[in-house]
């Protein structure tokens, strides 16, 4: 999210516009405040006539980012070295049920430690000083940047507030490794299983 930063990962079984749908449709009934606006980048799980009629049913602006010009996805670009789901997930194809369940449950817990314990680094001002630019950022979770917005109901926040006093880093990040451990545990099995065949 571009206003406060707040991440969401879902993973998908192919491109198959039902599952991008379905995708986006958790993100939306999930997300702690209104999302009216919708920037993707050109893949075709995005670019179809299904999403878009989707979008526009539920008045969702929704705009692309032009091809081969990165500057136009620059929010997204930016956060891209922050929340790098390869280096939770490694490079291995997983495209059993098994690991799906497995993806499912760890990206929830990567959310959670991303946006309720990870601060995140937002230009507030810049300043020239000769020929160069000092600049200042504020550093805040997500969670935080939420709490803070005028705009998030009371309702919403007070939900926010109780739900992550029953949260736990330590827990998180053990979660996040056990599962990790799981998924590379059925990835192997699967490939064993798959070399015995052929």
């Amino acid at each position: 999210d571009v206003k406060t930063y707040w991440v969401f990962l879902r993973p998908l079984k192919n491109k198959a516009r039902v599952w991008t749908v379905e995708a986006i449709e958790s993100i939306i009934n999930s997300a702690p405040f209104l999302v009216y606006h919708i920037h993707s980048d050109n893949g075709s799980e995005f670019i179809n006539s299904h999403l878009l009629e989707y979008c526009k049913t539920r008045r969702i602006k929704f705009t692309r980012s032009r091809e081969h010009i990165s500057n136009d996805n620059p929010h997204v670009e930016n956060r891209n070295m922050v929340v790098v789901v390869r280096r939770y997930v490694g490079y291995s194809r997983y495209d059993s049920h098994k690991e799906l369940e497995i993806l499912k449950q760890l990206y929830y817990y990567i959310e959670l430690r991303h946006n309720f314990f990870i601060p995140t680094m937002r230009l507030s001002s810049k300043q020239k000083i000769g020929k160069k630019y000092k600049r200042f950022y504020q550093t805040k979770t997500p969670y935080r940047r939420v709490l803070e917005d005028p705009e998030t109901p009371e309702f919403i926040k007070e939900t926010l507030i109780e739900f992550k006093k029953n949260l736990d880093i330590v827990k998180i990040n053990k979660t996040i490794v056990k599962l990790y451990n799981l998924l590379g545990k059925v990835h192997k099995n699967k490939e064993a299983l798959y070399y015995e065949k052929s």
